[in-house]
């Protein structure tokens, strides 16, 4: 069933961070190209400063993108303002293999806010919304593909809010202040039985 409150109101999709060349931007511009294809009523924002920032805003201009919009680099409640307006945050980095193992800070933004968490890299991030129902993971290079997976979002006002409501249990399971408390105590303490989680590696790793 059709969610009409989405004709008038367009569902809005957020990145959030550097805009770097590890970053490329640029997928983020052939998603909002194929929702312009599709004539879907899709806002996506890009939020931060970076060395590529200029050129993807150049970028944007020259596709004649009218449903991207930019923002420079926002501080804590800027963007709790733009995510108070999201419907879901794109974790965006460039295809290489080695960028799968990171540990984004947008990602934990994500999840805290409790908005439905795309992300592009084939990593640990895909396994946790994908095993957590909190998002999903899309191809970076076949936006057809994400958005595909979007619709479902936009068509059942349901899915989403179930989605949403994952992402913030996400991040009280594996990422509250007092759990990581925790972790850094044992890991101090260099407790032998210290388990962890695919989805807390980045304890370790940080």
């Amino acid at each position: 069933m059709v969610d009409f409150y989405r004709i008038n109101h367009p569902f809005v999709i957020t990145y959030i961070g550097a805009i770097g060349a590890s970053n490329h931007l640029e997928y983020f511009l052939d998603i909002a190209q194929e929702a312009v294809n599709q004539k879907l009523n899709i806002n996506f924002k890009i939020v931060g400063a970076g060395s590529k920032a200029s050129q993807i805003k150049m970028l944007s201009y020259l596709k004649k993108l009218e449903n991207v919009e930019f923002f420079p680099h926002l501080n804590k409640e800027g963007v709790k303002d733009i995510l108070n307006v999201s419907d879901a945050t794109y974790v965006c980095f460039a295809n290489l293999p080695v960028l799968g193992t990171n540990s984004p800070n947008k990602l934990f933004d994500s999840l805290a806010s409790g908005k439905l968490t795309i992300v592009n890299t084939d990593g640990w991030t895909k396994d946790l919304v994908d095993d957590n129902q909190c998002g999903f993971y899309a191809n970076p290079l076949r936006p057809e593909e994400f958005i595909d997976k979007i619709k479902p979002f936009i068509e059942q006002r349901e899915l989403l809010e179930s989605y949403k409501n994952n992402a913030r249990a996400t991040a009280e399971k594996y990422y509250s202040r007092t759990l990581q408390l925790e972790k850094l105590i044992q890991i101090l303490n260099n407790e032998e039985q210290l388990k962890v989680s695919d989805s807390e590696v980045y304890i370790l790793t940080a």
